[in-house]
């Protein structure tokens, strides 16, 4: 799943609980999402993607602090779409593109992580789109109830 699909539901997830249980159930969270058929994206998309995601994870703890702990819903987005800054890291350190990477340098846990993902493709941006849908509505509706 993208950074922007993990951001919002980690939010979504922290007003919804609206307590500090929401850190841990949103890290879960990425790993289920990670799980659906998701889309791939291309290097010179992810930059714009991060950006985005950093955009909606502020705007929404900005907007949503006086019915909801704006902290709570910054770190449930940020800890949401955390376990993908280990990619980061790897192309950084091993010079290798999310293509490319190999599993002989990588933990159990992070073959793990790819190993989930089973269903990665373009046309994954259709269950992206309805998931990014349903997440801001959710926020919006429980936002204005």
């Amino acid at each position: 799943m993208t950074t922007v699909n993990h951001a919002a539901t980690g939010a979504a997830i922290a007003i919804t609980i609206n307590s500090w249980w929401a850190l841990p159930i949103a890290l879960v969270s990425h790993f289920i999402l990670d799980s659906l058929p998701h889309s791939k994206l291309k290097k010179n998309e992810v930059w714009a993607e991060i950006f985005m995601a950093t955009l909606l994870t502020v705007s929404l703890s900005l907007l949503l602090r006086d019915k909801f702990s704006g902290w709570l819903v910054f770190w449930s987005a940020f800890i949401s779409t955390s376990p993908d800054l280990v990619w980061g890291a790897r192309y950084f350190r091993f010079k290798q593109q999310r293509s490319k990477i190999t599993t002989e340098q990588m933990s159990t846990f992070s073959r793990w992580h790819i190993a989930i993902q089973w269903s990665e493709s373009r046309r994954g941006i259709i269950v992206e789109v309805i998931w990014l849908a349903l997440m801001l509505v959710y926020i919006w509706s429980r936002y204005n109830s």
